[in-house]
């Protein structure tokens, strides 16, 4: 089947906007089962170290970045995988995209070497862009109404992410960038 993914900034609402997409694939396509997950995963070891990473401020950037690619491709191979296998949908919140951007751009290892530690990960079929302005993102984030775990540093690095290059996305990720690794989805 298909796997979706959903990115934008931290509080950009990626969650709902996953439900919305989901009820969508089942209502007004051909898509009987959907199955919605994100990245990193809070309920998984892998996903956990890679959110403390960005909590403690420990690591450096390609450690950092080694965490969240080691938990995508656990997650890619033994849940989302096995999900497409069986003819299922999925969409994801969060995906390779985020560490492109995360590690390769805001983490400063650039996006060859983030790419390239994802490159046996799974490359969803459609990326979804949820945009928000980053003071509502910010407000959201501090009124507690995500999951979140941001430190102040971590939701400053994200906000000049949203503020400097998440206004020109369009600019920084045209339709016809190209991924330096093959999918390991066979279409």
């Amino acid at each position: 089947m298909y796997l979706f993914s959903i990115e934008g900034g931290d509080g950009s609402g990626k969650g709902l906007a996953a439900e919305i997409v989901s009820e969508i694939l089942q209502s007004e396509f051909c898509f009987t089962s959907v199955e919605t997950t994100a990245e990193p995963r809070r309920d998984h070891a892998l996903g956990r170290l890679a959110i403390d990473s960005v909590r403690k401020q420990t690591l450096t950037p390609e450690e950092e970045a080694g965490l969240f690619a080691a938990d995508r491709l656990d997650h890619s191979h033994g849940w989302i995988l096995p999900r497409l296998h069986e003819g299922k949908a999925v969409v994801s919140g969060r995906n390779i995209h985020s560490s492109l951007v995360y590690q390769g751009i805001v983490g400063g290892i650039g996006l060859e070497k983030a790419a390239q530690m994802n490159s046996a990960a799974l490359i969803p079929d459609l990326c979804i862009w949820v945009d928000c302005d980053p003071e509502i993102a910010l407000e959201r984030i501090r009124s507690g109404t995500l999951r979140g775990f941001q430190t102040r540093k971590s939701t400053s690095r994200r906000l000049i992410f949203k503020s400097g290059l998440g206004r020109d996305t369009d600019n920084s990720f045209p339709g016809n960038w190209k991924y330096p690794f093959h999918s390991t989805w066979g279409r």
